[in-house]
């Protein structure tokens, strides 16, 4: 069916940062990487509010004074940064379908953060995810036990509160209220199972929640907690759920009881990475003691043409290693998604990796990062 299409011109601002590998090199032709979409929202604002100084993450700040990103942990370590007005296309389409071909799926190229460098001690309990963790020692007063009655009317009143408008929630609020009615009688785990499973769908949607959710993770941002915390504590357990529900407990014990064969999947992400990055990448190359971790969910896709669609400087070729009945580190998550195709594993916040390689690929003009995720403790239990 045919249909019409108005295209338009819209003014926006774009902040980025000098990437140069001497950026202060005024031999060297000038590279400029841009921020991603959230944090140049968070630069814009600061500026228009006229303050001289903004963090954009744990570890950087930019000085709108000066000019330059600075690290935390040593004010020398500067890079200069640019506002650039940018004129985008803004395409308008009155025919439904069409327009939700049309949208930006930005969901396997969601900002991953910085990466920390992290250790085996300290990082056992929820694969070291210090938002979820934290909200459920305050949630449940140290017991670590949820009850339905208790999560579902903050997890409700979390979702509403984040939308950007109130009719951004109102499909959410009413299929979780669906669910409270409909399960009503069974048992709490039961139903805590059918919530799982709500928010694992609703992450998958074109809208506010998967974007709000892993902005809060990336900053580790506790203000987020009462209201998004809920629903981060019930996707984790969805993608760490070991058994689907229909199983029989002659395959539970089968599976217990079994020689696991190790398994490697092979998963592909881009990302936006910045040089200061990139060096510590090039100098854990090889050395599996190094250990990095992402923050928030990881969204990647079995498909190498679907994860390099996507803008960014670095292409991660990720390792992640499986057994049968040990998979909760991550989750297939292409039944429920609206992006099918795309053949989409969901890893869990926190999952620590090495760097195996990296370099340069002139053809896709991007970094390749080879890296291994490590087998969690509950994995190797």
């Amino acid at each position: 069916m045919a249909s019409s299409v108005k295209e338009s011109i819209q003014t926006d601002f774009v902040w980025e940062w000098k990437t140069n590998i001497d950026p202060w090199n005024e031999t060297q032709t000038e590279e400029w990487t841009s921020y991603s979409d959230d944090i140049s929202s968070i630069i814009e604002k600061a500026y228009k509010e006229r303050l001289e100084q903004v963090s954009i993450n744990e570890d950087y700040c930019i000085s709108l004074k000066d000019s330059v990103q600075f690290y935390k942990n040593d004010t020398f370590r500067q890079r200069p940064v640019r506002r650039r007005k940018e004129h985008l296309p803004l395409m308008t389409s009155i025919d439904a379908e069409i327009e939700g071909q049309s949208m930006l799926h930005k969901r396997l190229s969601s900002p991953l953060g910085v990466p920390l460098r992290c250790g085996v001690t300290g990082d056992t309990t929820h694969y070291g995810s210090p938002f979820i963790q934290g909200w459920l020692l305050k949630f449940t007063e140290g017991t670590m036990k949820i009850e339905f009655d208790k999560i579902f009317p903050v997890l409700l009143d979390g979702l509403v509160k984040e939308g950007e408008t109130e009719s951004e929630s109102i499909p959410f609020e009413k299929k979780l209220r669906e669910v409270e009615k409909d399960t009503r009688g069974q048992k709490s785990t039961k139903r805590i199972a059918k919530l799982e499973d709500c928010c694992a769908k609703f992450y998958t949607e074109e809208s506010y929640i998967y974007r709000v959710v892993n902005k809060a993770l990336r900053n580790n941002d506790r203000t987020k907690s009462l209201t998004l915390g809920p629903f981060c504590y019930l996707l984790f357990c969805y993608i760490g759920r070991r058994f689907e529900n229909n199983s029989t407990i002659g395959d539970r014990l089968r599976q217990a009881f079994s020689v696991n064969k190790m398994q490697t999947i092979t998963l592909y992400r881009s990302d936006f990475v910045c040089r200061e990055t990139l060096e510590e990448y090039r100098q854990a190359a090889g050395d599996n003691t190094k250990h990095f971790k992402w923050l928030p969910f990881v969204s990647t896709s079995r498909k190498e043409e679907e994860a390099i669609q996507f803008k960014g400087n670095i292409l991660y070729k990720i390792e992640m290693p499986s057994y049968p009945s040990k998979k909760d580190q991550f989750r297939d998550i292409k039944s429920i998604s609206e992006f099918e195709y795309e053949e989409e594993i969901l890893l869990l916040p926190g999952v620590q990796f090495h760097v195996s390689k990296l370099e340069f690929d002139n053809k896709m003009k991007r970094d390749i990062a080879e890296i291994r995720i490590h087998l969690s403790y509950i994995s190797n239990l």
